[in-house]
């Protein structure tokens, strides 16, 4: 995966990277994706709980890494950031007109500028840390998660203890 600092301006290009990069054209990981959820639960003004059951997210969900989708907002002005690309692309249906049809991942609107909305960031679902982090986990190279066994979290410990007692032993034996 390379970075790239252009911006994607509509399916052609969005295919484009998939192509170029040998990997699925649409994300395959959407319907577990924690951060497609919010993305739709922002643009809908839905409860991110709800979201989850109105769009029929599978388990096991794949929750958001870092920071999930958000939008900041007053009477006049929004930002969102940390948008699901794939919802802005595709799911136009759910999204301001402003970011349909773009794989945006970052927006502003303010009604007393000119423009009065502008396209931060766009991005590809190869870029999204849920989908680097469940690659990673196919590959079987998982990160120790808090969930995993005593002896894999706590083997230093367990190495030194078990010194400690051949130590022990040996002195003992000395005698």
């Amino acid at each position: 995966m390379q970075l790239r600092n252009i911006m994607l301006k509509d399916k052609s290009d969005y295919f484009k990277i998939a192509e170029d990069e040998g990997i699925p054209k649409r994300c395959p990981i959407l319907d577990r994706c924690a951060r497609r959820s919010q993305t739709i639960a922002i643009f809908s003004d839905w409860d991110f709980e709800e979201t989850r059951e109105k769009i029929g997210l599978r388990n096991p969900v794949i929750e958001s890494i870092g920071d999930g989708a958000q939008k900041v907002a007053g009477n006049n002005n929004y930002y969102c950031s940390g948008l699901c690309p794939e919802v802005c692309l595709f799911e136009s249906s759910y999204v301001y007109p402003e970011f349909s049809s773009v794989p945006a991942t970052a927006g502003s609107y303010d009604k007393f500028m000119k423009p009065s909305f502008e396209l931060l960031e766009t991005g590809h679902y190869s870029e999204c840390a849920e989908y680097v982090n469940f690659l990673h986990a196919q590959s079987g190279d998982k990160q120790i998660s808090e969930k995993e066994s005593f002896i894999v979290r706590e083997y230093k410990w367990i190495i030194a203890t078990i010194i400690g007692l051949i130590a022990i032993i040996v002195s003992i034996l000395a005698l």
